[in-house]
């Protein structure tokens, strides 16, 4: 393993997605940092975040020659060129997201990952019209502009790995264009957000429940 994340990390920054170290779950199951963070194995490494996310490859080995256990940070859009669709099934976000797409149809093929959660990271182009943003729906955010994700192999609190699903490899699909090929999901997942709303924390109105807009509180 000492080397395979290395390999990870200069793989996805050969494919122009910005990468950095992040903080990884130790054999004792707690988070490399040594405190308690509360983002165990999800947090950065290194000091300037996700700012310092880049595809240079003398950096990246540098990075996990030094931390050869770190988990990998993707940082999504448009630097990366790539906007994450996050599915949280512990808050209910494979029911919301069954429910979309019988509302709007399926999404096309897209580069998708299995999370250490057991969630999913649907991967599509960058898409400005969504903005980083946790609770879009129930048990749904967004990675974009200012957000990032783990990805394989980073491993998990929960003791799971993530891994890029067999069927859905980003070797055989380029992110899909929302805009051109899901017009009706885009729309229903980039519903106009009042970040002054001071009635929930500036994260946008309460939806009534079993919609796909439907709100959960921060995981």
């Amino acid at each position: 393993m000492s080397q395979i994340k290395k390999k990870f990390a200069l793989e996805y920054a050969a494919r122009g997605w910005q990468v950095f170290p992040c903080h990884f779950i130790t054999t004792n199951g707690t988070c490399s940092c040594g405190e308690d963070c509360g983002s165990a194995g999800k947090h950065p490494m290194v000091r300037g975040g996700l700012n310092d996310a880049t595809t240079d490859e003398q950096q990246i080995k540098d990075w996990w020659s030094q931390s050869p256990y770190a988990n990998i940070g993707i940082r999504t859009g448009e630097v990366s060129g790539i906007t994450a669709i996050d599915i949280d099934p512990r808050h209910d976000g494979d029911a919301t997201w069954r429910e979309l797409e019988q509302t709007v149809g399926p999404i096309p093929d897209t580069p998708t990952q299995t999370t250490g959660g057991n969630g999913q990271h649907i991967i599509v182009n960058y898409t400005p019209r969504l903005h980083s943003q946790n609770d879009v729906a129930q048990g749904i955010d967004v990675k974009n502009d200012g957000g990032y994700i783990l990805a394989e192999p980073s491993n998990h609190a929960s003791g799971g790995t993530y891994e890029w699903e067999l069927a859905l490899h980003y070797d055989d699909h380029a992110p899909v264009d929302l805009a051109e090929a899901w017009p009706n999901g885009l729309q229903r997942l980039s519903t106009p957000i009042d970040a002054h709303d001071a009635t929930d924390g500036g994260r946008g109105p309460n939806r009534a429940r079993g919609g796909a807009g439907y709100r959960r509180g921060i995981a």
